[in-house]
């Protein structure tokens, strides 16, 4: 279970360094070095905004991991309807949700009952070949963009920050797991 909590980790940690843009000092704060301290809050901002981003990023999928783990530890299938029931999702959201966890769970489950002593040794386990492997990364990109989708339907006023973030957040996503791919089945 650890080696999939820590590949999440090194996943969501990636994808906030592509959406969430970084500070970058401006020659005149250089020259000017009474004003570099603004800079200095300006990163002091971006590594926290990354630390929240990560840890809501993971919050969801962490709550996943340990029913899927408890799951196949009891020899039952996943509580999806729990997950869903204890989530703080619009009801509107609540199906995207429900689709989105059940797709993460069957992940999970393919990982934990794999043997190995890496992620990339779980997942070749789990998946066998690298179009096996992109298959669930794209039902899981599908189920993500439906989940952001109904989310994003409740938001009164567009918000073109949100906006640009989600779009990031897919774009990224994507291209990430494309090179985990290519990286495991190499």
């Amino acid at each position: 279970m650890e080696l999939i909590r820590a590949e999440e980790q090194r996943f969501a940690e990636a994808l906030s360094f592509k959406v969430i843009d970084r500070p970058r000092p401006k020659l005149w704060m250089i020259l000017m070095p009474v004003l570099f301290v603004y800079y200095f809050q300006q990163q002091s901002r971006y590594r926290d905004g990354r630390n929240a981003f990560v840890a809501h990023y993971l919050f969801s999928r962490g709550r996943v991991l340990e029913e899927a783990a408890a799951s196949v530890a009891e020899g039952r299938p996943p509580d999806i309807d729990a997950l869903v029931a204890g989530a703080d999702i619009p009801a509107e959201a609540r199906g995207e949700y429900s689709a989105f966890t059940g797709v993460l769970a069957e992940h999970y489950i393919d990982l934990l009952t794999a043997d190995g002593r890496s992620f990339g040794d779980l997942a070749r386990g789990a998946y066998r070949t690298r179009i096996n492997f992109l298959l669930f990364s794209n039902r899981l990109n599908r189920v993500e963009r439906a989940l952001n989708a109904a989310v994003r339907s409740r938001i009164n006023e567009p918000d073109a920050v949100l906006t640009r973030i989600i779009d990031a957040m897919e774009r990224y996503s994507e291209m990430l797991r494309r090179r985990i791919a290519e990286r495991i089945f190499a």
